[in-house]
Protein backbone atom coordinates (compact mmCIF):
# COMPACT_ATOMS: atom_id res chain seq x y z
CA UNK A 1 0.00 0.00 0.00
CA UNK A 2 2.80 2.33 0.81
CA UNK A 3 4.44 1.65 -2.47
CA UNK A 4 1.26 2.09 -4.16
CA UNK A 5 0.73 5.78 -2.90
CA UNK A 6 4.62 7.06 -3.70
CA UNK A 7 4.96 4.98 -6.95
CA UNK A 8 3.55 7.82 -9.18
CA UNK A 9 5.67 10.34 -7.49
CA UNK A 10 8.61 8.52 -8.03
CA UNK A 11 7.83 7.73 -11.48
CA UNK A 12 7.91 11.55 -12.08
CA UNK A 13 10.62 12.38 -9.98
CA UNK A 14 12.24 9.61 -12.62
CA UNK A 15 11.26 11.13 -15.95
CA UNK A 16 11.59 15.01 -14.89
CA UNK A 17 15.72 13.86 -13.79
CA UNK A 18 15.72 11.59 -17.27
CA UNK A 19 14.96 14.59 -19.09
CA UNK A 20 17.30 17.05 -16.65
CA UNK A 21 20.65 14.78 -17.92
CA UNK A 22 18.81 14.69 -21.35
CA UNK A 23 19.33 18.60 -21.63
CA UNK A 24 22.60 19.07 -19.69
CA UNK A 25 24.38 16.61 -22.20
CA UNK A 26 23.20 19.13 -25.42
CA UNK A 27 23.99 18.08 -28.76
CA UNK A 28 25.56 21.02 -29.30
CA UNK A 29 28.25 22.09 -27.27
CA UNK A 30 31.49 24.65 -28.44
CA UNK A 31 34.79 23.00 -27.03
CA UNK A 32 37.41 25.45 -28.31
CA UNK A 33 36.72 27.91 -26.28
CA UNK A 34 34.61 29.74 -23.39
CA UNK A 35 32.43 32.78 -23.35
CA UNK A 36 33.14 35.98 -21.18
CA UNK A 37 30.82 38.50 -20.64
CA UNK A 38 32.17 42.01 -21.29
CA UNK A 39 29.53 44.79 -20.68
CA UNK A 40 25.97 43.56 -22.38
CA UNK A 41 28.02 40.91 -24.65
CA UNK A 42 29.82 37.76 -24.38
CA UNK A 43 33.28 36.90 -26.56
CA UNK A 44 34.57 34.03 -27.04
CA UNK A 45 38.12 33.09 -25.94
CA UNK A 46 40.09 30.32 -27.50
CA UNK A 47 41.00 27.69 -25.16
CA UNK A 48 44.57 27.80 -27.31
CA UNK A 49 44.98 31.61 -26.73
CA UNK A 50 45.23 31.25 -23.05
CA UNK A 51 48.05 30.83 -21.22
CA UNK A 52 47.15 30.90 -17.47
CA UNK A 53 44.76 32.08 -15.02
CA UNK A 54 46.13 33.75 -11.53
CA UNK A 55 43.73 33.67 -8.59
CA UNK A 56 43.97 37.63 -7.43
CA UNK A 57 41.51 37.35 -4.14
CA UNK A 58 37.73 36.70 -5.41
CA UNK A 59 39.03 37.64 -8.71
CA UNK A 60 40.89 36.01 -11.61
CA UNK A 61 43.34 37.77 -13.96
CA UNK A 62 43.44 35.47 -17.24
CA UNK A 63 46.33 36.11 -19.44
CA UNK A 64 46.81 35.40 -23.36
CA UNK A 65 49.38 34.56 -26.03
CA UNK A 66 48.77 38.18 -27.25
CA UNK A 67 50.16 39.55 -23.81
CA UNK A 68 47.40 41.09 -22.74
CA UNK A 69 45.14 39.66 -19.79
CA UNK A 70 41.57 40.56 -18.39
CA UNK A 71 39.93 40.20 -15.08
CA UNK A 72 37.24 38.09 -14.30
CA UNK A 73 34.73 37.81 -11.47
CA UNK A 74 35.10 34.04 -10.46
CA UNK A 75 37.57 32.23 -8.28
CA UNK A 76 39.95 30.19 -8.95
CA UNK A 77 37.97 27.16 -8.44
CA UNK A 78 35.09 28.33 -10.27
CA UNK A 79 37.26 28.79 -13.28
CA UNK A 80 38.77 25.07 -12.48
CA UNK A 81 35.71 23.94 -12.93
CA UNK A 82 34.56 25.97 -16.35
CA UNK A 83 37.74 24.66 -18.22
CA UNK A 84 38.40 21.58 -20.07
CA UNK A 85 40.92 19.21 -17.53
CA UNK A 86 42.78 17.72 -20.83
CA UNK A 87 44.09 21.35 -20.94
CA UNK A 88 44.23 23.03 -18.19
CA UNK A 89 45.59 22.15 -14.95
CA UNK A 90 45.98 23.60 -10.91
CA UNK A 91 49.53 23.37 -10.45
CA UNK A 92 49.39 25.43 -7.36
CA UNK A 93 46.45 27.23 -5.28
CA UNK A 94 46.72 30.24 -6.83
CA UNK A 95 47.70 29.57 -10.91
CA UNK A 96 45.74 27.70 -13.49
CA UNK A 97 48.05 26.66 -16.64
CA UNK A 98 47.54 25.75 -20.20
CA UNK A 99 49.48 22.49 -20.12
CA UNK A 100 49.74 23.23 -23.94
CA UNK A 101 52.03 26.24 -23.71
CA UNK A 102 54.58 24.97 -20.91
CA UNK A 103 57.72 25.69 -22.20
CA UNK A 104 59.97 24.22 -19.68
CA UNK A 105 60.29 23.18 -15.82
CA UNK A 106 63.07 22.85 -13.59
CA UNK A 107 62.13 21.63 -10.01
CA UNK A 108 59.13 23.06 -8.84
CA UNK A 109 58.86 25.81 -11.20
CA UNK A 110 57.08 25.80 -14.41
CA UNK A 111 57.89 28.37 -17.70
CA UNK A 112 55.49 29.74 -20.26
CA UNK A 113 57.61 31.72 -21.83
CA UNK A 114 59.39 33.84 -19.65
CA UNK A 115 57.09 33.35 -16.85
CA UNK A 116 58.29 31.32 -13.90
CA UNK A 117 55.22 29.82 -11.93
CA UNK A 118 55.50 27.76 -8.75
CA UNK A 119 54.24 23.49 -8.55
CA UNK A 120 53.08 23.26 -5.14
CA UNK A 121 53.66 19.89 -3.60
CA UNK A 122 50.14 19.12 -4.03
CA UNK A 123 49.83 18.81 -7.33
CA UNK A 124 53.39 17.78 -7.97
CA UNK A 125 52.27 14.42 -9.11
CA UNK A 126 49.45 15.47 -10.95
CA UNK A 127 51.92 17.80 -12.87
CA UNK A 128 54.27 15.56 -13.83
CA UNK A 129 51.80 12.94 -15.15
CA UNK A 130 50.78 15.42 -17.77
CA UNK A 131 53.88 15.15 -19.69
CA UNK A 132 55.90 12.36 -21.45
CA UNK A 133 59.30 12.56 -20.16
CA UNK A 134 62.46 10.84 -21.16
CA UNK A 135 65.47 10.86 -19.46
CA UNK A 136 68.94 13.08 -20.46
CA UNK A 137 70.48 11.14 -22.85
CA UNK A 138 73.86 9.99 -23.36
CA UNK A 139 76.10 10.19 -25.99
CA UNK A 140 77.20 6.61 -27.45
CA UNK A 141 80.09 8.76 -29.29
CA UNK A 142 81.85 9.80 -26.49
CA UNK A 143 85.45 9.94 -26.66
CA UNK A 144 88.60 11.78 -25.48
CA UNK A 145 90.19 14.58 -27.36
CA UNK A 146 92.81 13.37 -28.89
CA UNK A 147 95.67 15.34 -31.01
CA UNK A 148 96.13 13.59 -34.37
CA UNK A 149 99.65 11.94 -34.52
CA UNK A 150 99.87 11.67 -38.38
CA UNK A 151 100.33 14.44 -41.13
CA UNK A 152 96.35 14.61 -42.91
CA UNK A 153 97.04 14.64 -46.58
CA UNK A 154 96.17 17.10 -48.85
CA UNK A 155 94.16 16.84 -51.63
CA UNK A 156 96.15 16.41 -54.62
CA UNK A 157 99.27 14.38 -52.74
Amino acid sequence: MFLLIFLPAFTELLKSSINMDSKSQSVCHVQNGIFIRQRDFYRKYLYTDILWIEADGSYCDIHFIQGNKIIVIHSLTQMEHKLPSNIFVRIHRSYIVNMHHVDAFVGNILYIGKKRIPISNPYRQQVSLCFDILEESKSPFRYKKQTCTKDIPQAGE
